[in-house]
């Protein structure tokens, strides 16, 4: 399974080698009238579901 995520938003440090390169990305799951939904996901596998509210 993929999942490709559009980043709207952020900031980002300009700098040479020495800048992190990690993103850390907040996903919301939106139903098709752009309401929150609230469901249950799994991280990976062997690992307990996480309530999204």
């Amino acid at each position: 399974n993929d999942l490709y995520v559009t980043l709207e938003r952020g900031e980002f440090e300009k700098g040479g080698k020495s800048v992190a390169r990690n993103v850390e990305v907040t996903v919301y799951l939106l139903g098709g009238d752009g309401q929150l939904l609230k469901v249950r996901t799994v991280a990976g596998c062997h690992v307990f579901p996480v309530n999204i509210n």
